[in-house]
């Protein structure tokens, strides 16, 4: 504030109006001053302070008054003899306020501190003065027509004054920062939240440090008040009582204007303690009158300097334990300045080193106040409340950001997250420490100077989460809301997160994470991790990554790294259900991450992200495998090995047991996965339709039926496989969308063949094309392996005619021999086979042959046709043959 800095700011208490001044007061009744029992302060809360003042040579005037006051609930009559208690100086012109025209709004409960105050021991409130509706000061106790109408809204707060003998007999240093109440007015709009506390030493009386810091956000505005001062009584000046004589130290705002201003204080109560410290501020900036914030607060009571972690206020540490929530904060920075990251599984995840944290988060100044704590629990546990907190994140010394929702999307109503980046500023405090380390000393701790993402949020409760099994089971978490990151080679240009989770088993299954980092010039980092976990600790996930790998042009690095995240959202009733659960679009999964190449910290990928659930499309698969069914590209075919009786619900393509359609192949582990449809890929209903069975491998042992073995054309993409199903160990058909697990057992062998067909646009149109150079072929008949084959066929791309086809089948012991003819049709990139006649012998009687034998286009402009067969002796069901092709050109 400089030289002239306000000493003895607020004072205000007396007892006996008039007492030495005139024998009369016109203003007041003799009843009303009866009620004159409190003491209170009023604040303006307009730029313009309107010449008054409680200091009567105060220049300029800050349009604060204090002194004797009434209650109730319209607000206080206040008699302000406009000079502190000690002093001898009696003025003839006080101040007599009442609420005259003014509309009255009583503040009964504060906005971040949920209690409920005595209302016989204080109260507070504001009066909505207009022109037309004003307040009045009148100061002349003679002179009822001398008064100032006051058109600006003020605060007022008015209380019973602690007895100064209570305050005498009590002794030891408290920290008083429960922040019950603090509202005001600025130049800017409203304060939206604030901080303050008061350190007090009730033995002598001085008040060592005091800080009152407000925010608001709509002009994002930081006011920093710092002040001392006495507590006196109003008898004794050198003994302590409960009025503050509060000196400002040192005001700004937004860390650059200077401040001048008041502060004023009383104790209240009715007790033989203080219950609460209350009064009122008003600061402008110097030379500039029209940059202003007034206002009023009341402080609950006080906790000992000895047992208190003075790095936290206690509106923080209420946040932190009574509304706790779940925060993250991530570095972009290859060192975790020798912070620990307090990961129970550090070592699991190979994470030791890595600069994360994770722990309660008090929101403060629209920025967030982030707090890591000394291991992964649960905030709303009795574990995490008996932990000391390792570090506090120091945010005054950093510049916010906060990134934008993705554009259409909306963060359902049930979740109180926020978000945001904080990048650090130099001179942005009186010292270099902003991550406090020692609860006993707050300027103790270490300096991060890259930017911290934060990400804060209330978890769900565990009802809501166990509610989850009572209907839908899993969840797909698709829907991208929001992403923020970086890496060491730049910013996040696109994110791609998918996972679900199943409430029957609270697994994470088939987890996947895609980070892009447009490096210009058609360069591109991929950051690439397929994860899974667990719901542990009611709605914490514990993610296991799985692979993790860093596609950096013709480069690849293996991965280590982690993602945190909480389940957030609220429970709403269902029909048709007992007890609350969630509804699926109103839950989020949201936290940070951390990947860094394996033996190189310097190449890191640091950020936040959150994820609304929904509804899965279709409950046999996960967010994953439906996305890349629908996007992949590839087509499958499959061919059961065995007679079609045995698997009636299979029949999907013209009464074949051949389901095709879209695939995700696997040619490692064998895991393929087709999903069939009632109709095939070339067919117009295909679009629309869901599908009829997923077939997956399940317990069947692989079979890559030497796939390596095989050379392809250039540009033909197409894998293959068998499971060896048996009754011990079977594939399964899922067949009901709503139940990923009702399934059909698979009991027979399946061939498999899955690619990309040809693109559309690649096809040819005129020409005629012969194709019968088998590059592959796998299968069986029902009396053993087929030994030989052979298939040929003639296509003429000018119509799309397919004539003289031809399929010659003998198996390995020479006891059935096939031979079918065939014709159909080219629709788009499926060759439409329709046409099948033929015979089959099996060395003792011919049979007329029946079935199917779907087929696709594959190479880059159609230099192959890949399929499978499925042909039975009409009459005979028990005579089949089976199996899968690739065949060529000529």
């Amino acid at each position: 504030v400089g030289e002239g800095a306000e000493e003895g700011a607020l004072e205000g208490a007396e007892e006996g109006i008039g007492e030495g001044a005139a024998e009369e007061d016109l203003r007041i009744s003799t009843e009303e001053k009866t009620e004159l029992t409190k003491n209170g302060v009023i604040v303006l809360a307009g730029q313009n302070s309107q010449g008054v003042d409680h200091k009567k040579d105060r220049n300029p005037p800050l349009g604060i008054l204090l002194g004797q006051s009434s209650g109730g609930a319209l607000g206080p009559i206040l008699y302000d003899k406009r000079v502190s208690p000690w002093e001898e100086v009696v003025l003839s012109e006080t101040y007599l306020v009442r609420q005259a025209d003014a509309q009255s709004e009583i503040l009964t409960r504060n906005r971040w501190y949920d209690v409920v105050v005595n209302p016989l021991v204080v109260q507070w409130g504001r009066w909505n003065a207009t022109e037309s509706s004003p307040f009045r000061i009148y100061t002349n106790p003679t002179n009822l027509q001398e008064y100032t109408d006051i058109t600006s809204p003020a605060y007022w707060l008015t209380g019973k004054r602690l007895e100064d003998t209570v305050v005498t007999n009590l002794s030891g240093s408290y920290r008083f920062d429960q922040v019950i109440a603090l509202y005001g007015d600025s130049y800017g709009g409203a304060v939206t939240s604030a901080d303050m506390f008061m350190d007090i030493d009730l033995s002598t009386g001085v008040i060592s440090e005091g800080i009152l810091d407000m925010f608001v956000e709509d002009s994002f505005d930081l006011w920093i008040v710092d002040f001392e001062g006495n507590i006196r009584s109003k008898d004794d000046y050198n003994q302590p009582g409960s009025i503050l004589q509060l000196t400002v130290t040192g005001a700004s705002l937004n860390n650059s204007s200077s401040v001048i201003g008041v502060i004023s204080g009383l104790m209240y109560g009715n007790r033989d303690a203080i219950d609460y410290i209350g009064g009122g501020f008003r600061f402008q900036v110097d030379g500039d009158p029209s940059k202003y914030v007034g206002g009023v607060y009341l402080l609950g009571e006080g906790r000992l300097l000895s047992e208190i972690d003075k790095r936290l206020s206690g509106t923080q540490l209420y946040y932190l334990y009574e509304k706790p929530k779940f925060g993250f904060i991530v570095a972009d920075s290859d060192t975790n300045y020798g912070l620990d990251n307090n990961d129970l599984n550090q070592a699991e995840h190979g994470i030791e080193n890595m600069p994360l944290w994770r722990g309660g988060v008090s929101d403060w100044g629209g920025n967030g106040f982030a707090v890591a704590v000394s291991d992964y629990t649960d905030p709303r546990t009795t574990d995490y409340q008996n932990n000391d907190l390792n570090y506090i994140f120091d945010i005054e010394k950093y510049e916010s950001q906060k990134a934008t929702l993705i554009e259409g999307k909306v963060l359902p109503d049930g979740v109180d997250a926020d978000w945001g980046m904080w990048q650090y500023q130099e001179g942005g405090g009186d010292d270099d420490v902003n991550v406090m380390t020692d609860k006993t000393n707050d300027m103790a701790g270490v300096s991060i100077t890259n930017p911290l993402y934060w990400i804060t949020a209330s978890a769900s409760s565990e009802p809501q989460i166990n509610a989850r099994t009572i209907a839908s089971k899993k969840i797909w978490f698709s829907d991208q809301l929001m992403f923020d990151g970086t890496s060491n080679r730049g910013a996040i240009t696109d994110l791609k997160l998918l996972f679900d989770i199943d409430f029957a088993d609270m697994k994470i299954h088939d987890g996947r994470f895609v980070a892009e980092i447009d490096l210009g010039g058609d360069q591109y980092d991929y950051w690439d991790i397929a994860f899974s976990g667990t719901v542990a600790a009611t709605s914490i996930l514990d993610i296991t990554i799985d692979k993790g790998v860093l596609h950096s042009g013709e480069s690849e690095y293996n991965l280590i790294g982690t993602i945190d995240s909480i389940i957030a959202g609220e429970s709403e009733l269902v029909e048709g259900y007992t007890e609350q659960h969630l509804v699926d679009s109103d839950l989020v999964v949201l936290g940070d991450f951390r990947f860094e190449v394996e033996f190189n910290p310097t190449q890191y990928l640091s950020g936040i992200f959150i994820n609304r659930g929904a509804t899965p499309a279709d409950y046999r698969l996960s967010a994953i495998e439906y996305e890349k069914l629908d996007d992949g590209g590839y087509l499958g075919i499959a061919a059961i090995a065995a007679r079609s009786a045995l698997y009636p619900q299979l029949e999907m393509i013209e009464g074949s047991i051949m389901p095709g359609g879209a695939s995700i192949p696997d040619i490692y582990e064998g895991n393929t996965i087709i999903a069939a449809k009632i109709v095939g890929p070339q067919e117009p209903e295909w679009e629309g339709l869901s599908y009829s069975a997923i077939l997956r491998k399940g317990e069947a042992i692989h079979d890559n039926l030497d796939y390596a073995e095989v050379t392809l054309p250039e540009g033909m993409e197409v894998i293959w496989g068998k499971w060896e199903a048996s009754l011990a160990n079977r594939a399964t058909a899922q067949v009901d969308p709503d139940n990923g697990s009702d399934t059909i057992d698979i009991r027979d062998p399946v061939y498999w063949i899955t690619a990309r067909p040809t693109l559309l646009a690649n096809m040819p149109t005129t020409g005629v094309v012969t194709y019968n150079n088998v590059i592959m072929s796998n299968g069986m008949t029902s009396d053993g392996a087929i030994g030989n084959f052979d298939m040929g066929m003639y296509i003429d791309f000018s119509t799309g005619a397919m004539d003289s086809g031809y399929m010659d089948i003998t198996n390995d012991t020479a006891t059935q021999s096939w031979y079918v003819g065939m014709s159909g049709q080219v629709s788009g990139n499926i060759l439409d086979i329709s046409n099948i006649s033929g015979s089959v012998s099996d060395g003792a009687n011919y049979y007329n042959v029946t079935g199917d034998i779907p087929a696709m286009f594959v190479g880059e402009s159609a230099n192959g046709v890949a399929g499978s067969f499925r042909l039975e002796a009409d009459g005979a069901p028990s005579t089949w043959s089976t199996g899968i092709f690739v065949i060529g050109k000529q």
